[in-house]
């Protein structure tokens, strides 16, 4: 399993992988960080001494590495990875995504649930991942009928947060990047949630019950999903 565990998501991806292998007792799983998986050389050492059967990977390892575990005759998982480039006649591969169109939408769904915006806003991963966007999308989708949209660029996050006609309400493609908005927000002298109401997505408890009021976020079950 290779797995990033200083994340919220990587941590509920390991809970449900380990809610299923239990009742699989003939299961060895053994657990990769991807600063194990530090060379192509060393990647390849352990798929020799470990004697695997399978893999689930549920974070990009970098092309040498990526390509190395597809020409390898593993069974493998990707899990919320695309592009992926699969040697031809390459089978016992699967793919498993975040449902990020739904996610979008029921963060939309929510903000009009909850009171009338003049605007509606959404700020993407600043790594430009498939997710972030697919996410933007639906949201937007579901609200721009209802006010203005504006999905942040490349303007710092105060201007950008000052010019959102109000009340605002913003989606943040992650909670991670809740908290540098809702700081922006105070420095600059905006209530939350009064003049810019916050969403995030993963409901991650360690930042949605540390920051005040509370963060709404959405959930998207990765323990469920691995």
């Amino acid at each position: 399993i290779v797995l990033q565990m200083r994340t919220v998501a990587g941590r509920k991806n390991l809970s449900g992988i380990l809610d299923y292998a239990d009742g699989k007792p003939d299961w060895e799983l053994v657990l990769f960080e991807p600063e194990q998986l530090n060379d192509a050389q060393r990647f390849r050492q352990i798929l020799s001494e470990q004697n695997l059967d399978g893999a689930i990977v549920t974070l990009p390892l970098g092309a040498p590495l990526m390509s190395q575990l597809v020409r390898s005759p593993l069974a493998i998982v990707f899990v919320n990875i695309p592009n992926v480039k699969l040697p031809a006649n390459r089978r016992h591969v699967s793919f498993v995504y975040t449902d990020n169109e739904d996610v979008g939408r029921k963060g939309g769904e929510h903000l009009l649930s909850i009171g009338k915006f003049n605007s509606f806003g959404f700020v993407n991963h600043p790594s430009g991942e498939f997710w972030s966007h697919e996410r933007e999308r639906a949201f937007r989708k579901c609200v721009e009928r209802h006010a203005p949209f504006f999905a942040r660029a490349k303007e710092p996050l105060d201007t950008w947060l000052l010019a959102l006609p109000k009340p605002a309400g913003v989606m943040i493609a992650g909670d991670d990047l809740t908290i540098p908005v809702i700081s922006t927000c105070q420095r600059c002298g905006l209530d939350v949630p009064g003049q810019v109401a916050v969403l995030g997505v993963d409901d991650d408890p360690a930042i949605c019950e540390s920051v005040q009021p509370e963060l709404s976020s959405v959930r998207t079950n990765p323990a469920r999903r691995s």
